[in-house]
């Protein structure tokens, strides 16, 4: 749906970075650094399963790990 592109596109055409789940661009994303931990805030555009909110956080987990700092998740729809 159009609502959907809006979201993951800018206006000036540039792609956000995106969350996808099963080959599907399913929600956006963003991060907020601080010194001691990472903040990712994760915008879906429906609700998740209890599965696939297991796996974004186990991802969340594995880019702190690179980063090397805490992780903090936020998930909205």
């Amino acid at each position: 749906p159009f609502e959907t592109t809006k979201k993951a596109i800018s206006s000036n055409g540039i792609f956000r970075p995106i969350v996808v789940i099963n080959g599907q661009v399913s929600g956006i994303w963003r991060r907020t650094v601080s010194n001691d931990k990472v903040l990712v805030e994760a915008e879906l555009f429906d609700p998740p399963s209890k599965a696939i909110t297991n796996h974004i956080e186990e991802a969340i987990v594995q880019y702190g790990r690179y980063l090397e700092k805490k992780t903090e998740l936020n998930i909205k729809f």
